[in-house]
């Protein structure tokens, strides 16, 4: 077990057989071009990649943190949700 790895989550990972589904609000992001090649492009974004996640019958907004390739057209998403904030 890698303790670095560990002490990065804040909560307990828990086993989800469900589907979900995220929209994006935001229409486009820009910023700053790190690298790019014949087949691709990376690049910082400036600002949160706001989405809403629907899980069963609840949705919950957050902000995507990570985008990986899994291959065969797969792509695996990271949402961080953002707290609640009390009025």
């Amino acid at each position: 077990s890698n303790p670095s790895s560990t002490s990065q989550r804040d909560s307990e990972r828990l086993r989800l057989a469900t589907e979900v589904r995220v929209t994006f609000q935001t229409e486009s992001v820009s910023g700053a071009g790190q690298n790019i090649s014949a087949s691709g492009v990376f690049f910082i974004a400036e600002q949160d990649v706001r989405v809403t996640v629907r899980i069963g019958d609840q949705e919950i907004e957050g902000h995507l943190v990570r985008a990986e390739n899994h291959g065969s057209g797969k792509t695996g998403l990271a949402v961080r949700f953002t707290p609640e904030t009390s009025d």
